[in-house]
């Protein structure tokens, strides 16, 4: 899925999980326990106060803005490598017995929060309150800074644009879906054009890329027409694999330190609302 702890454990096996909880232990779980399973959208007045608590703060606000607006907004971020942006989450006992070890380490992410004026479901609006967002994000302290670009109709894309470096200086970063990949003309299915993006951008930027979580089925069931060969940004072939399945798709790019990966997961588009009867309700929505 990505590089969360149990993420981790899918991708590595049974043996790599007892070995990750042996080293976390019980600092993880303090931690942890200060989160916010999900962000918070409030309304009041007009205006839309988002409460984040999470390693990646910004990421969780944008999923809380996705299923609250129903908007397709990705979010990518850099590979993060300053003491600054980084948590040890590794068990203070299993460290005193391997001094020399590494550890396990986490995204430093701390409380956040945001007030925007409600911006409905029109592109100007989510725009501009995405900026907002991500404006107050880069002066909160948290991990990076980044910019919102906007795609096409109701799609955004929250983007890395610095990232504090090795000797604790800002420096521009490019987000690792704006590398170009060569993608030929023809009919790809969803799997096939996900491992060609993961293993041409592990190519090209000498980062290791992995296709974390998707939803499997919807995956499986759908064919992408490239119409023309060339050279396109991965970002852009994502985009063109969601508009040809059934259900929009959303995706976050994840940085996991301790793999010195990232990992692309994909999720099928989604907004929350109330039905007549005041029940929560989740739908499955067709953007794009």
């Amino acid at each position: 899925m990505g590089p969360s702890d149990s993420e981790r454990c899918s991708v590595r096996g049974n043996f790599f999980c007892l070995f990750l909880f042996a080293i976390i232990g019980t600092s993880a779980d303090v931690v942890n326990a200060q989160y916010l399973r999900h962000g918070t959208i409030t309304h009041a007045d007009g205006m839309a106060t988002i409460v984040t608590n999470d390693p990646r703060p910004l990421r969780q606000a944008v999923e809380a803005m996705r299923e609250e607006y129903g908007a397709l907004i990705d979010y990518e971020e850099p590979a993060f490598s300053n003491s600054q942006d980084l948590l040890d989450a590794t068990d203070p006992s299993w460290r005193a017995a391997n001094p020399h070890a590494s550890g396990v380490f986490g995204i430093a992410g701390k409380p956040f929060t945001s007030r925007i004026t409600e911006p409905g479901t029109n592109p100007a609006g989510l725009s501009l309150a995405l900026a907002r967002v991500v404006d107050d994000y880069n002066k909160s302290g948290n991990p990076g800074r980044f910019a919102v670009l906007q795609e096409a109709g109701n799609r955004f894309s929250v983007v890395p644009a610095q990232r504090l470096n090795t000797s604790g200086d800002y420096v521009k970063t490019k987000p690792i879906l704006d590398t170009t990949i060569q993608v030929r003309a023809g009919v790809w299915s969803a799997d096939q054009l996900l491992s060609t993006i993961s293993e041409a951008l592990t190519a090209s930027t000498g980062q290791s890329v992995v296709i974390g979580s998707f939803p499997m089925n919807l995956v499986a069931q759908t064919q992408v027409k490239i119409s023309v060969s060339g050279d396109r940004s991965a970002r852009s072939v994502l985009m063109s694999l969601s508009k040809a399945a059934s259900s929009s798709l959303v995706w976050t790019v994840l940085w996991d330190p301790n793999d010195r990966a990232f990992f692309l997961n994909l999720n099928v588009a989604t907004r929350n609302s109330l039905d007549d009867g005041g029940k929560p309700h989740v739908s499955v929505l067709k953007l794009d």
